[in-house]
């Protein structure tokens, strides 16, 4: 089982559409969308849902106020501002901020009428669908939720369950952008990590710093640059870094308005036709399995 992980440094580079060219070309797979907080892999997939679970990976506080007679405790001591008394029709009560509530449970230890607990609470959704390339494992987490990253750890186990289960050798995985803790949890056990990349200076910026959050893994990042022709300027300037820190250059696509045209119509750019871009993607999935079968470094 092989696990082929796409990240970049920022949104809008292609990594998407690059993943989905790759899933179109590999035949059956496992595919999974990493992006929790925006995933959008589906909307060239069209997905078919088989299956869904609630996903929790943290506790709130919540009062029975048949219990909670206002006395204030729990809100003169919570350190989040999460607790405040009201008046009611049955007299006072405490309630809590499920937003604010950070669920240290120490309300829970002070309450004098036992009347808080701990409960489950769901931030997000996990998601099987079937698509023409393979089994898509995707997820939705709450807005303005936490643990993005057990979610991603969540639906990756999933995956390869599924890997072995419907014995497909290889997982492919779209990465959210930038380094925070979904991109770190997209990395685990990967085998091989492309990174995308454009010819702009933010891009440029964005990519050093991913490559560091790669290694840090111990794992040598391939690099594709896409649009590369919309600079020629910043494309070399790219391209001579990266050979002065070592790292190889997958590919580079260029600029091609089919891409648009397949994405409006809700296909891959590999579906759509002959087209530039399609040539070159080709040639770089061709050269991923090189790297995969231990042909070339």
């Amino acid at each position: 089982m092989t696990e082929i992980v796409i990240l970049s440094g920022k949104g809008g580079t292609g990594k998407t559409t690059v993943l989905a060219g790759f899933a179109a070309l590999a035949g059956k797979s496992v595919i999974v969308d990493c992006d929790v907080d925006a995933p959008n892999l589906s909307i060239l997939l069209s997905p078919k849902l088989v299956e869904k679970g609630s996903f929790s990976a943290s506790k709130k506080a919540r009062i029975d106020h048949s219990l909670c007679d206002g006395c204030d405790s729990c809100s003169e001591q919570c350190r989040f501002d999460a607790i405040s008394r009201i008046d009611t029709s049955a007299g006072a009560k405490s309630v809590i901020d499920q937003f604010r509530c950070e669920g240290c449970g120490l309300c829970v230890h002070i309450c004098p009428n036992s009347a808080i607990e701990l409960n489950d609470h769901v931030c997000g959704e996990w998601f099987i669908s079937e698509t023409k390339f393979g089994p898509l494992v995707h997820a939705l987490l709450e807005p303005g939720d936490e643990n993005s990253g057990k979610l991603v750890a969540k639906i990756k186990n999933i995956a390869k369950q599924l890997s072995s289960e419907l014995k497909l050798d290889s997982i492919l995985v779209d990465g959210p952008p930038g380094i925070g803790c979904p991109a770190i949890s997209s990395l685990a056990n990967a085998d091989i990590v492309v990174l995308v990349a454009e010819p702009s200076k933010s891009s440029c910026g964005d990519l050093l710093r991913i490559i560091n959050l790669v290694k840090s893994f111990h794992i040598e990042p391939h690099i594709i640059l896409n649009r590369y022709d919309l600079s020629d300027v910043i494309s070399d300037e790219m391209e001579k870094r990266l050979r002065k820190m070592g790292i190889p250059i997958l590919g580079r696509i260029p600029f091609d308005e089919d891409v648009y045209r397949s994405l409006s119509e809700g296909k891959s750019i590999v579906e759509y036709g002959n087209s530039p871009s399609s040539i070159v993607l080709r040639d770089i999935w061709k050269h991923l399995n090189e790297i995969e079968s231990g042909k070339i470094a």
